[in-house]
């Protein structure tokens, strides 16, 4: 998949709510997707007289809706990238961020080359090898 459409959108939806606040025409959409994450929308009615619950659900959805296409365009595109560096490249970056970057603040940047790694990873055990 190289873009992002509907029905994508659609499938990782897993659950929906709608609320209306009382003595208001305010209607609130929470979108749930597959991972947990939520996404919500609103819509609200000037004129009471003209609130039509069915139709602000509506506008509340496609809002909520709409928030999801910006996230999960990033996350193709992430998802691209990683394709393109290499799954070592990959692989390599994320075991520096997850592990030597936290831990013994050494700078992502300064981690470009394998035997660069294999230094860090020397200074890492020495790091938090228990002292004798």
């Amino acid at each position: 998949m190289n873009t992002v459409t509907k029905e994508h959108i659609e499938s990782i939806i897993t659950d929906e709510a709608y609320y209306v606040f009382p003595k208001s025409t305010v209607t609130v959409c929470m979108l749930t997707l597959k991972n947990g994450y939520n996404s919500v929308g609103y819509s609200a009615c000037v004129d009471p007289e003209n609130f039509d619950k069915e139709l602000g659900e509506k506008i509340a959805r496609q809002m909520a809706f709409d928030k999801i296409w910006p996230l999960e365009e990033y996350l193709l595109k992430e998802q691209m990238n990683l394709v393109e560096v290499g799954i070592e490249e990959a692989d390599k970056r994320e075991f520096a961020e997850l592990h030597l970057d936290d831990m013994c603040s050494i700078p992502l940047e300064y981690i470009t080359k394998k035997e660069e790694v294999s230094k860090i990873m020397d200074n890492y055990v020495e790091c938090y090898e228990p002292k004798k």
